[in-house]
């Protein structure tokens, strides 16, 4: 019965209650900690064994696996500590000598040693993770917009054809969309105010698209946008927003070409074989509203 009991407790302690504070999202900083006292409580459980003793380094490897340093490195003070309580109490049990305080300085420089190079090699693993994360994001983002790149466009094309190629249905809509007589911003008012006027577009087409939708720069004054998840005439609706959202945007560095305009070619993903055919397409289109006037999207009847 008190076996029975024994185990159950233990089982409430290892496996429940940490299960339901991430299940349930509660005391979630503080779950390292809990797994740090459990294992700093067991090996004072374990009884007068060397394999019991073992298992102390083990803890502090599974640990690492899974937290920071921070949790290493409070569990493997607490192993110093019970290295002198394991030394002074099963000394003369375990080690095959008369003087076993001899084994407390090599046990407690191999637990340094141990924690020491896990936890350099957890802070490294993190400046790595986050220096990685930058870098995968950084080559993604188009420096002076803050818009998605060309990179991420032509990844994205590819992915999403080879999901047609398996035949799997898709929704989306590609608009090519150019700032109309930019050029002319660019000679009279100079480039430094021509990027604040590509960085306020940028802007205001990623506020007016909806949040699985993606607003690229394609290159210069041309930016590209990807409709995800609607019809065609949901998309056409959305782009027109986006066009008049950017007509009714003031630029006081520029009063006299207010408005600032753009033109806009939309066409539908399932029209094209490949990322080629659906750019060109929608570039037609683009230059088709250029030419009949500026200022608005045009689509194939």
């Amino acid at each position: 019965m008190e076996i029975g009991v024994a185990i159950i407790g233990i089982g409430v302690m290892w496996y429940i209650l940490p299960t339901i504070f991430v299940w349930k999202r509660l005391f979630s900083t503080f779950i390292p900690y809990y797994f740090v006292m459990i294992f700093s409580v067991m090996p004072y459980t374990l009884g007068p064994y060397i394999t019991a003793y073992v298992f102390t380094y083990i803890f502090t490897v599974m640990l690492s696996l899974y937290f920071n340093y921070k949790p290493v490195l409070l569990l493997g003070i607490s192993n110093l500590f019970y290295t002198c309580f394991f030394v002074f109490n099963y000394g003369e049990l375990v080690f095959p000598t008369y003087f076993p305080v001899a084994y407390l300085i090599p046990l407690l420089a191999s637990h340094v040693l141990i924690t020491s190079v896990l936890v350099t090699q957890s802070i490294l693993g993190n400046k790595m993770r986050e220096h990685s994360l930058f870098i995968e994001q950084d080559s993604k983002i188009d420096a002076l917009t803050g818009a998605l790149n060309i990179k991420m466009y032509h990844e994205y094309m590819d992915y999403m054809f080879e999901k047609k190629r398996e035949n799997k249905s898709i929704k989306m809509q590609l608009a090519v969309v150019d700032i109309d007589n930019f050029k002319n911003i660019n000679d009279t008012y100079g480039h430094s105010i021509g990027d604040l006027i590509l960085k306020r577009i940028a802007n205001v087409l990623m506020i007016s698209v909806n949040d699985e939708d993606y607003v690229i720069r394609y290159g210069g004054e041309e930016f590209v946008i990807i409709f995800m998840d609607k019809s065609f005439s949901e998309s056409y609706k959305l782009a027109e927003a986006c066009r008049i959202a950017v007509q009714d945007y003031f630029h006081e560095e520029i009063e006299a070409h207010n408005p600032v305009t753009v033109s806009m070619g939309l066409e539908n993903f399932n029209n094209a074989s490949n990322k080629e055919e659906l750019f060109r397409k929608a570039d037609e289109l683009l230059y088709l509203a250029k030419r009949n006037g500026k200022n608005q999207t045009k689509v194939y009847k």
